[in-house]
């Protein structure tokens, strides 16, 4: 066992409670408990008979005979695992509505120190302060505190420009990790709450996943019910999110690329390329395409023109694409017309070639490419 059992029962109460519980328990100066998991329960069982041999010897009590005790283990649906140390046996209820009994656990100066910077279990540290939580399963942190209630575009911005931590930003969560805070909504505000945090509200967040002409958002605590909103009338509370790593030197990082620690280029959405942070001008399609072909990402990762068919998902992302083309440094899509590598041939040696306009989504096409249009590089492969 890499974990020590406290001496005492703390008693029976819901899940909430059970946790509020442990983490305040102290056996030792500042040395605090925790809720154990299940699988610590399970090994609890296994290991009983030799236990209950020394908690008594030492003046602590035996693990209840009916008695099922709170893990921290979740169901995936808000429901938490209690297990029966003299059985083994295990239930799950929902943690709101049931009460089982509680016993804390401590590693007794066996875990790390806590860092200064990045993620430890299910918290993420700055400074050697918890700014972000998370609930078991989820690959993303939570932030402590709403940013109060407001468009989608003020609520995309104002996500990206939320500083976890030195060059650790904030995003607008999507759709699915919404769904994810809804299902964990218990673990999350009662750790929220245990480190100092804003519970999340009972109402519609902000996502950043696209609902035709506008984006999702998410009734959390309540129904997880969704709606679509055109996000420009509507106001909803947005709470930022995070991975706490800090982003490389180089390479692909969320809907960043890096060089040299430098944002080059930028994705959104289910996007699998990454666009230039500038255009290079107006120019024919021969130099547009030539241009994009040399554009240096970052040393030898070279650009390419876009497909017709990115050109068509750059225009539907476009918003979110000038966003966070604004907010690292870079130039938004002009409203214009753009090249692209599509082309139709005429068989003597001539071609059209396409372009598509930002400003409306419609395309067309040129005669040898005899026209000056935007040009944008994308990033296709790294």
């Amino acid at each position: 066992m890499d974990f020590f059992v406290g001496l005492k029962n703390l008693g029976v109460m819901n899940f909430g409670a059970a946790n509020s519980t442990c983490q305040n328990y102290s056996s030792c100066s500042d040395l605090k408990g925790t809720l154990p998991s299940s699988d610590q329960l399970r090994t609890m069982h296994e290991n009983k008979s030799s236990l209950e041999s020394l908690l008594t010897s030492n003046g602590g009590e035996k693990f209840l005979v009916d008695g099922y005790y709170w893990s921290s283990t979740d169901d995936g649906i808000n429901a938490n695992y209690l297990v029966n140390v003299t059985s083994g046996n295990m239930r799950h209820y929902y943690a709101n509505n049931t009460k089982g009994d509680v016993r804390a656990i401590t590693t007794c100066g066996l875990e790390p120190e806590t860092p200064q910077n990045g993620p430890v279990g299910n918290l993420c540290y700055c400074d050697g302060k918890v700014v972000g939580v998370k609930a078991d399963g989820m690959d993303f942190f939570v932030g402590m505190k709403d940013l109060g209630t407001m468009t989608w575009k003020n609520a995309n911005s104002s996500s990206q420009n939320y500083n976890f931590c030195n060059n650790i930003n904030g995003m607008l969560p999507n759709r699915d990790q919404l769904s994810q805070i809804n299902e964990n909504n218990m673990a999350v505000n009662v750790s929220l709450s245990a480190q100092g945090g804003s519970s999340l509200k009972n109402g519609y967040y902000w996502s950043s996943t696209k609902y035709g002409s506008g984006y999702y958002a998410i009734n959390l605590l309540s129904s997880g019910y969704v709606v679509g909103s055109t996000g420009s009338g509507d106001v909803y509370s947005v709470r930022p999110v995070t991975t706490c790593q800090e982003p490389p030197e180089d390479g692909p990082f969320g809907d960043l690329y890096y060089c040299n620690g430098k944002v080059v280029g930028v994705k959104t959405g289910d996007m699998d390329f990454y666009v230039a942070m500038k255009d290079l001008g107006t120019m024919d399609w021969s130099n547009a395409s030539y241009s994009c072909q040399t554009y240096s990402f970052c040393g030898n990762l070279k650009g390419a023109i876009p497909g017709y068919d990115h050109l068509e998902v750059m225009y539907k992302n476009k918003s979110s694409l000038n966003s966070l083309l604004s907010i690292n440094g870079g130039s938004k899509l002009a409203e214009s017309s753009y090249w692209s590598s599509m082309n139709d041939s005429y068989g003597d040696g001539n071609y059209d070639y396409y372009f598509l306009n930002m400003s409306d989504g419609r395309g067309g096409s040129v005669w040898n490419g005899r026209m000056n249009y935007y040009a944008r590089p994308v990033l296709l492969s790294w």
